[in-house]
């Protein structure tokens, strides 16, 4: 599949792009993640008639809606194919026109083989310009000025770290795997590498890289997938360790009331 969508992609671009626009419409998929009759999760596309896109995570709990906005950008469209280029992070994915609605090709990991059908209550706002006051290139000199300031390798643990802001679970392997998760839709999956204390984690579905500065039991990204202000994943001990440690101190007080008592 992968090798199938890499052939597309270089047809793609191996001849001039026609960038033709789309009505302004909306898609949507129904993700049903959390098996739970009180929440509904839905994924939009929107495409405006100037070339822009918009997706968005809706979770519909209990009358209360949580929009998040996970990729905007441009996008090309050539015969069936579709082309968004997400303007901030640079990514690229792949959209075909379906029968019914538009399959994905290449796209965020609870996307895949998956289609887009015509939404049924339609609704978006235009997307406005990502206006985060960074660059690639200021990311990358912070990187770089982090490590330089930080010259002792900084403990990193694998394991769990969560962002409380956004909302996201990261997941780290022992054997050097990650799932970054929004609620319960994993967003990213792939590898990571380590240099010095920066942390590259690589997409496999996206084909893209976004990095996080180690820090003591904190994870500062530099930046993650659907957030460009900035944040900190703050690792969390599991609790098979939890419990360790809680029955460790009860034994601790024990011995000591009983030495104290003898």
């Amino acid at each position: 599949m992968r090798k199938t969508v890499c052939v597309i992609m270089c047809l793609f671009f191996s001849n001039e792009i026609y960038c033709q626009t789309i009505n302004e419409r909306q898609f949507e998929i129904t993700l049903n993640t959390r098996n739970s009759p009180d929440i509904v999760e839905m994924c939009y596309i929107s495409f405006f008639c100037d070339s822009l896109y918009k997706i968005e995570l809706s979770n519909d709990w209990k009358d209360m809606i949580v929009v998040f906005e996970l990729s905007k950008g441009n996008y090309y469209v050539k015969n069936d194919t579709i082309l968004l280029v997400d303007s901030f992070f640079n990514f690229k994915q792949l959209l075909i026109n379906g029968t019914n609605g538009l399959l994905v090709a290449s796209s965020f990991p609870f996307l895949s083989n998956k289609e887009f059908v015509p939404a049924t209550n339609y609704y978006y706002s235009r997307p406005d310009s990502y206006e985060s006051g960074v660059s690639t290139l200021m990311l990358k000199q912070e990187r770089e000025e982090y490590n330089t300031k930080n010259c002792r390798l900084i403990e990193f643990k694998t394991g769990r770290y969560k962002c409380d802001r956004l909302h996201m679970i990261l997941n780290i392997s022992d054997n050097y795997e990650y799932t970054l998760t929004y609620y319960d839709i994993i967003v990213s999956k792939g590898t990571l590498s380590r240099s010095l204390n920066e942390i590259a984690f690589n997409d496999r579905c996206l084909n893209y890289s976004f990095y996080c500065l180690v820090a003591e039991n904190e994870l500062i990204s530099r930046l993650v997938i659907g957030d460009v202000r900035g944040c900190s994943f703050f690792y969390e001990e599991n609790n098979s360790v939890k419990e360790k440690a809680s029955l460790k101190n009860l034994l601790l007080r024990l011995y000591k009331i009983i030495r104290i008592n003898h």
